[in-house]
């Protein structure tokens, strides 16, 4: 086995909504889309419908998944915000699902 296959693993795609939004800068909703890359590295992109006047997105890189997580879950309230795996598997985003 090379080792590239030896530490291959699945990029990890998931999805954020936030439940509740008391800065009402993100909003409700689904409100971005990730992958967690086999480096442990997270990006993301905002869903902001484009086609409105006022629509805007952006992508986000993040070293490791902890670090995304101190930045979208960890300063909301717990039950703001909902993590939803949609393909692999991750343990440090599991618990907000």
């Amino acid at each position: 086995m090379d080792a590239h296959s030896q530490s291959a693993r699945e990029p990890v795609l998931f999805t954020m909504e936030r439940l509740s939004d008391s800065t009402g800068v993100s909003g409700t909703g689904r409100v971005l889309d990730g992958v967690v890359f086999h480096t442990g590295q997270v990006v993301i992109c905002w869903r902001t419908d484009l086609r409105q006047p006022t629509g805007h997105s952006s992508l986000a890189v993040y070293p490791t998944v902890e670090a995304f997580i101190g930045v979208h879950l960890l300063p909301h309230d717990t039950a703001a915000s909902r993590i939803t795996l949609l393909h692999g598997m991750n343990e440090e985003l599991a618990p907000y699902a």
